[in-house]
């Protein structure tokens, strides 16, 4: 897997990767800086997987996709 592409959400805390799979196929994924209370020890930052797509036979479908799929990401008119 290739990441061909990365977007980050204009506050930092949200981020999308479009993946080239090698094979012709493409991905991409959404992961997001989440914040926990942790008992004893306070507040963790971690990021974590929000969505996970399909695979795609071309580029443009997977941006297609993600662009219906993530708000913040039609918003920000990157691609």
């Amino acid at each position: 897997m290739i990441i061909i592409h990365n977007i980050e959400r204009s506050d930092g805390k949200a981020r999308v990767e479009f993946v080239q799979h090698g094979n012709g196929l493409y991905s991409f994924n959404e992961e997001q800086e989440l914040e926990d209370e942790v008992p004893g020890l306070g507040p963790h930052t971690y990021w974590a997987p929000t969505h996970v797509s399909g695979i795609y036979d071309e580029m443009a479908a997977a941006v297609r996709d993600a662009k219906a799929a993530l708000r913040w990401l039609r918003d920000a008119g990157a691609l």
